[in-house]
């Protein structure tokens, strides 16, 4: 389990409270700290958007 940006008061890890987009590649974090409460923000930039491609198999469908 990825123990997420630690907290800056006291290095231990931390949870995210709220998420929101600022624009269209940064994200917007309020986080507090699991150990000591401090609560702080993260800017996160978004570095490549996800993309995935599913192609379509005509046999994979099942008729109702």
């Amino acid at each position: 389990m990825a123990q997420g940006i630690p907290c800056p008061l006291c290095a231990s890890a931390s949870r995210v409270l709220e998420t929101r987009m600022a624009n269209d590649v940064v994200l917007r974090r309020r986080r507090e700290c699991t150990v000591c409460r401090f609560r702080f923000s993260t800017l996160e930039r978004i570095i490549s958007p996800a993309r995935f491609r599913v192609d379509w198999d005509p046999l994979a469908q099942k008729a109702s």
